[in-house]
């Protein structure tokens, strides 16, 4: 979005791309590819952010936070499947390269697994038929529509109400870091809490995405928290992952081996590295270096590179 444009128009513009590109991405989630479920998820929480700007800016808040809300049941019904899928995917890698004797004691898993799979895909084909992804795109273009544009017109005409991008890209940018900033409250932070705040971290980088052309200095700030994200998304798979087999085990839905406890073993180690080693960047960004870059790069003459360390290393 340029910073000249009109919110509500830019906003429309944006959203209206993007709905094509997820009618197409939950097809193939309906088909049940892995790659389409994981895509949907992605860009049903980015419309979903784009709403909320939104709401709070050009359009009616109500209808936006509506609309979202049935973003997000689509969004729910995609997530055990995506879920089964990385733990599969690892599990599998995992067991090609056991012994021999642990990976037939896997296999046992990996096939409840699959029938886990199976159901859940089924659930999401049901929730997301060809009727129900028409529904809605089309509610979301019915809630672009010119009556949903909240238009601030001072009685007097001397005064000025925000219209542009660049009036409302300095209020979203710092809302999002606020909600997210809010987390500095909550350390030291468990796997649950850190997984709120990844989500946090996203809706700012989607929101940094859509005014990087008003304000070019905030790619590679969203570059940085794009990484950070992956890492803490990596970070929550460990202990799903830990958490379903557990449970499993606790109610003898599968058989207590050593080729599974050296592979949950295996699960919490890497988690606990991972969070010691990503622990600085998140902490990074709720700092004071950090703000000042931000505040910086929301300059439309700002020129931040990758090369700054926005980040801890």
């Amino acid at each position: 979005m340029r910073g000249d444009e009109k919110m509500a128009d830019a906003m429309r513009v944006e959203v209206e791309s993007q709905i094509g590109i997820l009618r197409k991405r939950l097809k193939k989630a309906h088909a049940g590819k892995v790659g389409g479920v994981h895509k949907s998820r992605t860009e049903l929480r980015r419309i979903r952010t784009e709403l909320d700007t939104m709401g709070h800016t050009a359009y009616g808040s109500g209808v936006m936070a509506r609309l979202a809300e049935r973003l997000r049941d689509a969004e729910r019904s995609l997530a055990k499947t995506r879920d089964v899928d990385v733990l599969l995917a690892d599990l599998r890698a995992h067991a090609r390269d056991a012994a021999r004797g642990d990976a037939q004691s896997l296999g046992a898993v990996i096939a409840r697994l699959e029938a886990r799979r199976g159901r859940s895909a089924k659930r999401a084909r049901k929730a997301l038929n060809r009727r129900a992804r028409d529904e809605l795109a089309g509610a979301v273009r019915v809630a672009m529509k010119p009556k949903n544009v909240v238009a601030l017109r001072p009685k007097n005409p001397a005064r000025a109400a925000p219209e542009l991008v660049r009036h409302f890209m300095h209020q979203e940018v710092w809302r999002r870091y606020d909600a997210l900033r809010a987390y500095d409250a909550r350390l030291p932070a468990d796997v649950a809490t850190l997984h709120k705040l990844r989500s946090a971290c996203r809706e700012l980088r989607f929101t940094l995405e859509a005014f990087e052309d008003a304000a070019p200095g905030l790619a590679p700030i969203a570059r940085a928290l794009h990484r950070l994200q992956d890492e803490m998304g990596e970070l929550h798979d460990h202990q799903i992952a830990i958490d379903l087999l557990e449970r499993w085990l606790h109610k003898r839905k599968i058989a207590r081996s050593r080729a599974l406890d050296r592979y949950l073993a295996r699960r919490a180690e890497a988690r606990d590295e991972l969070r010691s080693r990503s622990e600085p960047r998140w902490l990074g960004v709720l700092g004071e270096t950090f703000r000042l870059r931000l505040a910086r790069a929301l300059e439309p003459d700002a020129r931040a590179t990758d090369r700054e360390p926005l980040l801890a290393a």
